[in-house]
């Protein structure tokens, strides 16, 4: 029975292969690897590369980390890429089981009447959802036609590893400060007159480790005792 799911799951995520080798964004050149982990076990990627056979994605921190959030875009913090391909970051997002069919709005009244609701429950928004996502899907159920909740089991965490120096530069950028002149990386004159303030940035998680520093970007790739005050996300 195991081996029959890994197999479906298997061609399952083939499709989505073409999806990565055609897709088309800002900054694509900089992703070195794209991947996408199953609560099976299965593990796809691309470019492909060959993986230990007792790798398990469920047990990996991206997997994890996603996970204890579903509803919420998840990064790492910076580390070694253990390819070779320099210090990268890791984005990641839960992908949630396929919509729960629902017979009739009566059915989500009799769960709860103020929410939020469960999957294939009719929502407006994110915060209407148990799963914290509301879409619009092409499965069967009651009120098709509008948005809904998401089951709330995740099925997948996908994930793609970028670059950090590109990473940090957008990011920063998005940082402008409403004067336009104190903003990220910016050199004026301080209060006091004296020459040579500057404003320096800083990305945290929700758990308080560093996303984004600017001494990152001075840190030789192959120095990695300039990683050593960063929790390592990946291992």
């Amino acid at each position: 029975m195991e081996q029959t799911s890994f197999r479906a799951d298997v061609l399952l995520t083939q499709p989505i292969e073409d999806v990565w080798k055609n897709r088309s964004f800002d900054s694509l050149s900089e992703v070195k690897w794209t991947y996408v982990g199953l609560r099976s076990g299965v593990f796809r990627t691309y470019p492909g590369h060959r993986s230990r056979r007792t790798y398990d994605p469920t047990k990996r921190p991206w997997y994890k980390r996603a996970k204890s959030a579903p509803s919420k875009t998840s990064i790492s913090t910076a580390y070694m890429d253990a390819a070779g391909v320099g210090k990268i970051i890791t984005i990641s997002q839960a992908v949630f089981e396929g919509m729960t069919p629902r017979a009739s709005f009566e059915e989500c009244q009799n769960i709860t009447k103020t929410g939020p609701w469960p999957g294939g429950c009719k929502c407006v928004r994110d915060e209407d959802c148990i799963a914290g996502s509301c879409y619009k899907s092409k499965a069967d159920g009651a009120d098709k036609d509008h948005r809904r909740c998401a089951t709330e089991r995740v099925e997948a965490v996908t994930s793609l590893d970028i670059l950090y120096n590109d990473f940090h530069i957008k990011t920063m950028a998005i940082m402008e400060a409403s004067d336009g002149v104190k903003s990220c990386g910016a050199t004026y004159d301080c209060p006091d007159g004296e020459p040579d303030c500057q404003t320096r940035c800083y990305l945290f998680d929700n758990k308080a480790y560093l996303i984004a520093d600017p001494d990152f970007l001075l840190a030789d790739i192959l120095d990695k005792n300039k990683y050593s005050g960063v929790r390592r996300s990946q291992d």
